[in-house]
């Protein structure tokens, strides 16, 4: 299934792409990217958290030293934020993402590299996710891509393509200085007086002159004119009849040369001929015009140019030419009337580049018709003659009348020839005609030939050398360029080959044919094997060739027989048995073998086998096949059990595990004895296993017992000989398997990221009763060395948990699987058992997989009194921990994580402190970041702002006021007091140390601030402040004065009347409204959350000396008011 994921080209585009139907976007980031839109990492992620789309960064720039600590901070941003993948383009960027542990989707963006399933599985094992592959290959090699790796393939069907990226800029540099004018002292020249001039001297020469105004004065090369002259010079005529003439224009340029010019020479030069017309507009008609022909090298003095005029009429040339100095020179000739006599066969020339004269070509043939001397107009046309027959097939006009030269174009395949009907100015005519023009574009055919009836199809198999012969044809073509091509393929291996090349032919024309046939060469006999087993089923011999083990008697002998020839096939066989060649009883024949024939042979005697077969090919083969019975040798009987323990023993164990049958496999140790009549003596010996050996043609040494202890993991053989008195012997094979091992079980499991993705055992590996949020595949191997794993293992069990909504309820039974993948959340619990084929088991114990692949969620976000609060759950893996941090902070690997108690549900108030790159005091008008994160890895940020708070004091409308600080006469006051002079709280007003309350005009002391309102605009805090002059006196009455407010944070001193840069002031006039007019004046704190602190507030009228220097009547002359702190911004 195929998605759309856009790059936006502009930032007012972002919105209106994300409510289309697409999967995600791709950004660039600020300076490490070289996309057209390119966003500083905040906004990015601040775009992310107002989508459920895909968001892609890419970081495609050439990284370089100075940039890896940008990348490494951007990076951890991208970790701790819900952005869901990296584009790459740099491996360095790729080595800090393995490093910094990145759990996103990583995409390569190495274009030009990423066009292989080979380079894509190179990149995939190492942690790469998804690449954006080349535009070089095709739609069906990026499914191949697909459906070999599982990964995500971008591929860019539209938009911008990266070509060519260097750090230096070429284009940006080329119009930042294309304007610009310099002189070879680098000097900056007056780009709008200077010029470039350009003079063409001929169509591929042209000469440049700059002309620079760069504040210096530069000396002109004046050069001088070439020389140009004809022949016949202009006023003088010249004449012929049917005769050619030759005009010569000669070009000089020795003046040049004598002016020491160092460019001196004739650069160039162009003639044109006209023939003279006396039509209705008199006009002279361009004959020939030769366009401008540059002279080879520099300083040629002179120039010589022959120019023929061989056709009726009169003529005259005129002629152009440049030195190197850009100087012209022209002129015109004298006029040349030519009379011809017309004569088609010597006045029409027929050239073709691409043709030969009696040869054949495979290609069209442009054929030049040039016309001359009385020739005035011609007619062409196209013969084509059959090459078989050679009878004219058809004549087509090709072109009528034409005045001028004409190339024909012949396309036809055959013999062509083209006739031209010449016509002079009094419309007499002739005729002449071209050579033939011989054209096959058709490939010969072919035939192959061989010796009648041999090897050309599985059904006609040759034992016999195959001698091919390609035969060409080319019927109506230009000729086989050779009549036969012999091979001869020796029979020295088989052939099977439906279509083998025998040779290429080629026709005259170049034009080839691959000719094939079939070969089929059989140069094997049928092979024919033969395998002899004793009563107990235990392999004598097996061959396919002669057998004669006759030096040995037994009792019992089963031979099993097969013949097959894989090539051509058996076309007759025959099993016979007897006693010689000659004198042997027929068995079986015919044509077509059973896959294998078995006879049993218990009667005392030499037995004798004759099997011959011949394949279709007539290769033939037999073999004969010689043993011995014997039936009065003693019988043997092999009794065996299985033993408790692999403890040595000298005599059948009266407590055992069981009978064993030998051949099958045992998890126990096997004690066999043999037992025959009386009177008989017995000896055995061990192969393989119990003789220390993995071959079974290792044997220890014989030994005078008739049992034998096998404690040994493996297969043994076991041979036992009786032995009558009367020296009649017989033997017999015992084979016991044995495994007392458990086998090998391997358990891996691995991530991936998502159900989609192809499983691999290369993949991160996941850690038993671990939480995760990806999704899991169990990878299951065993391996017994001695037995083999049993069909049907390795096994699963499900003991309980989500993994059975995954496994369509196979709860409680075990199942037979190498690889099972685990989606569903919650937690799983599993076992794993495999078995080898002696029946020994290995279980493991119950494995835990606890998967949760969604994110916590906030159940409350609030902040107030410069404390977040904050509530989160997570009901499947539960909350781990948290990370309170200044938005675009760092909590890098956990370190800034506070763990928290598991349980499902996690409330957290009144934090004090937060994790930044170092620890902070929360401060108002900052926005944090607050990220919950479970135990599977799964986080969930979100965004807070904090803000200050205005709280008003308990002196906002108390009456706190001084006086000018200075002199005050009036009685019971002192006489003065510094600037600096705290105010007093309390019912007293003072003004500078002197008591108001004490002074005849008490309404000094009901001067305050009657109404302290606030409100927010944006960011900014607006301060409304009432002024309650009352009855008090403050200022002059008169009109044109003024009074002066105030509001101050921190120190609670006003030095001078000017309010400092934390101030701001308004000037008020009276207007003469007098002294009882209240003021109200507002004032806006810009930024209000970056000024925390204590604010206090004055006024002061401007008629009156603001510093200490000076003494002030206080009484008469009282003109300030000053609070203590009237509010704080905390």
């Amino acid at each position: 299934m195929s998605n759309l994921v856009v790059i936006p080209g502009k930032m007012e585009d972002i919105n209106k792409i994300l409510n289309m139907n697409i999967k995600g976007i791709i950004l660039g980031v600020k300076s490490l990217s070289i996309y057209p839109l390119e966003l500083d990492i905040d906004s990015i992620i601040d775009i992310k958290n107002t989508t459920d789309k895909k968001v892609y960064v890419i970081i495609n720039k050439m990284i370089h030293n100075n940039d890896l600590d940008m990348v490494r901070e951007v990076i951890n941003k991208i970790n701790d934020s819900n952005i869901d993948g990296i584009i790459l383009y740099d491996v360095g960027v790729f080595n800090i993402i393995k490093k910094m542990n990145v759990n996103k989707e990583l995409i390569l963006s190495m274009e030009h590299l990423n066009a292989s399933i080979n380079s894509h599985l190179f990149y995939k094992k190492r942690g790469i996710t998804g690449s954006i592959v080349t535009n070089d290959i095709t739609y069906n090699e990026v499914l191949d891509i697909k459906s070999n790796t599982g990964m995500n393939i971008f591929y860019m069907v539209y938009g911008y393509l990266p070509i060519f990226y260097s750090r230096r800029c070429l284009i940006t540099n080329y119009f930042k200085y294309i304007d610009k004018v310099f002189d070879y002292n680098k000097k900056l020249c007056n780009g709008d007086k200077s010029k470039a001039c350009v003079k063409k001297l001929s169509n591929t020469n042209n000469l440049y002159y700059s002309y620079l105004n760069c504040g210096n004065e530069f000396t002109s090369v004046e050069y001088k004119n070439p020389e140009l002259q004809f022949s016949l010079t202009e006023g003088n005529t010249a004449s012929r009849d049917n005769e050619e003439y030759k005009l010569i224009m000669t070009v000089n340029d020795t003046a040049t040369k004598n002016a020491l010019q160092e460019n001196y020479g004739v650069a160039s030069y162009r003639y044109v001929i006209y023939k003279k017309y006396s039509g209705e507009n008199n006009n002279d008609l361009v004959y020939y015009d030769t366009g401008w022909r540059s002279v080879k090298g520099k300083n040629q003095e002179k120039v010589v140019v022959n120019i023929n005029l061989d056709s009726d009429g009169t003529y005259y040339v005129r002629g152009w030419a440049y030195n190197w100095g850009g100087k012209e020179a022209n002129g015109k000739s004298g006029e040349v009337t030519l009379r011809f006599k017309l004569d088609c066969k010597n006045q029409i020339e027929f050239s073709a580049d691409n043709y030969v004269q009696n040869t054949w070509t495979n290609s069209n043939i442009n054929t030049l018709i040039t016309k001359k001397g009385g020739v005035n107009k011609f007619d062409v046309s196209l013969e084509n003659t059959d090459v078989d027959t050679n009878s004219v097939t058809n004549t087509n006009l090709v072109i009528g009348h034409k005045k001028r030269d004409k190339n024909i174009n012949i396309t036809s395949n055959g013999k062509n020839k083209l006739k031209v009907i010449c016509y002079d100015s009094n419309n007499n005519t002739d005729t002449t005609e071209s050579i033939y023009y011989q054209i096959d574009k058709v490939r010969p055919t072919c035939s192959v030939s061989r010796d009648a009836g041999i090897g050309y199809d599985s059904l006609h198999y040759t034992n016999k050398d195959l001698n091919l012969t390609a035969v060409c044809s080319d019927k109506g073509g230009s000729g086989c360029k050779q009549a036969n091509t012999s091979v001869t393929l020796t029979a020295s291996q088989d052939r099977s080959l439906p279509s083998y090349q025998v040779a290429n032919i080629y026709d005259k024309a170049g034009n080839s044919t691959t000719c094939t046939t079939g070969v089929y060469q059989d140069v094997t006999p049928p092979k024919i094997s033969v395998t002899l087993y004793d009563a107990n089923g235990n392999t004598i011999v097996s061959k396919s060739n002669n057998i004669d083990i006759t030096d040995t008697a037994y009792s019992y002998v089963k031979i099993k027989i097969s013949i097959n020839d894989s090539a051509s096939g058996i076309s007759t066989f025959r099993i016979g048995n007897g006693t010689s060649q000659s004198q042997n009883n027929t068995l079986v024949s015919g044509t077509t073998p059973s896959s294998s024939y078995e006879y049993v042979r218990n009667v005392t005697g030499t037995h004798i086998f004759y099997i011959t077969a011949s394949d279709k090919a007539s290769n033939s083969g037999g073999i004969r096949v010689m043993f011995k019975i014997d039936t009065d040798r003693p019988a043997i009987s092999v009794a065996c059990v299985k033993k408790t323990s692999c403890t040595a023993v000298t005599s059948r164990p009266s407590t055992n595990n069981g009978s064993y049958t030998p051949g099958s496999w045992s998890n126990n140790c096997v004690y066999c004895e043999a037992s025959s009549s009386s009177g008989t003596t017995f000896k055995e010996r061990a192969c393989g296993a119990a003789a220390n050996s993995t071959s079974t043609s290792t044997c220890l040494s014989w030994s005078t017992k008739k049992y034998h202890d096998v404690n040994s993991n493996g297969i043994s053989n076991l041979q036992f000989e009786a032995t009558k008195s009367t020296g009649t012997t017989n033997m017999t094979n015992v084979s016991v398997k044995v495994d007392t091992g458990a086998p090998n079980l391997g358990v891996k499991m691995t991530k991936r990221s998502s159900t989609s993705e192809t499983a691999s055992v290369n993949n991160d590996e996941y850690k038993n009763n671990s939480w995760s949020n990806k999704y899991i595949t169990i990878f299951l191997s065993n391996s017994d060395s001695v037995s083999g794993i049993k069909s049907g293992y390795p096994q699963l069990w499900i003991d309980s948990g989500s993994a059975t909504n995954s496994s369509n309820g196979n709860q409680g039974k075990w199942l037979s699987r190498t690889k099972f993948d685990l989606n569903a959340e919650g937690v799983s619990k599993l076992k794993f058992r495999t078995m080898d084929n002696a029946g020994n088991i290995k279980t493991t114990s119950s494995y835990t997989i606890k998967l949760d692949h969604s994110k916590p969620s906030f159940t409350s976000l609030t902040t107030s009194n410069n404390k977040i609060s904050f509530a989160a759950k997570d009901t499947i893996s539960g909350i781990k921990s948290y990370c309170v941090k200044i938005k675009g902070g760092d909590c890098t690997n956990d370190s800034g994580y506070v763990a928290v108690n598991s349980g499902s549900t996690y409330s957290l108030s009144n934090i004090s402190k937060i994790t930044t790159s170092k620890k902070t005091t929360i401060q108002a008008g900052t926005t944090y970041t607050v990220v919950v994160k479970d135990y599977a890895g799964n986080s969930i940020s979100k965004d807070i702002s904090t803000s200050l708070t205005f709280v008003k004091t308990k002196y906002w409308s108390t009456r706190f006021c001084t006086m000018h600080n200075g002199v005050a006469n009036a009685s019971g006051g002192s006489t003065t007091k510094s600037c600096s002079q705290a105010v007093d709280s309390g019912t007293n007003c003072y003004t500078a140390g002197y008591n108001v309350n004490n002074h005849g005009d008490k309404t000094y002391a009901n001067m305050k601030i009657s109404s302290l309102t606030t409100s927010v605009s944006g960011s900014d805090l607006k301060v409304t402040i009432t002024f309650a002059v009352a009855n008090g006196y403050f200022g002059t009455y008169s009109s044109g004065y003024n009074r002066y407010m105030c509001l101050k944070k921190g120190n609670r001193t006003f030095t001078n009347a000017n309010c400092t840069s934390d101030t701001q002031s308004v000037k008020t006039d009276w207007s003469g409204n007098g002294k009882s007019v209240d003021i109200t004046k507002t004032f806006t704190i810009k930024n209000y959350n970056s000024k925390a602190g204590s604010y206090s507030f004055k006024m002061w009228g401007d008629t009156y000396k603001t510093s200490c220097s000076s003494n002030v009547n206080a009484l008469d002359q009282i003109y300030s008011f000053q609070t203590d702190y009237i509010f704080e911004l905390k």
